[in-house]
Parts: structure tokens; sequence; C-alpha cells
């Protein structure tokens, strides 16, 4: 009986880790494809914004 109890909340564990793997390989391929990219244009262009410019 115990190994039975024991052999189920392992597999519900085993199940929700894999869940929540998945969920995060999700958010990663995402951030590979375009929210990367456009994570960058907005870095530069806030760089860009913040350096000061001096006029000749």
């Amino acid at each position: 009986m115990g190994e039975w109890t024991v052999g189920a909340l392992y597999r519900s564990l085993l199940d929700s880790f894999l869940r929540d793997a998945d969920a995060v390989l999700a958010v990663l391929g995402r951030w590979e494809g375009d929210d990367l990219r456009y994570a960058e244009q907005n870095w530069r262009t806030a760089e860009d914004l913040a350096v000061q410019r001096v006029k000749p």
C-alpha cells in the first residue's frame, strides 16, 4: 500500500515538473524569436536617447 502511494505521488510530482518545464521552454522559445529582437531595439533606442549630444 505504501509503495503504491509513494509511486502515485512521485508520478504526480514528475507530471507537474514536466508541465512546468514545457511552459519554461515555451517562454524561452518566444524570447529567441521576435520578442528578443524587439527588446534589443528598445534597448538600443534607450541608449541612443540617453547619450548627451554636443552641438558643434
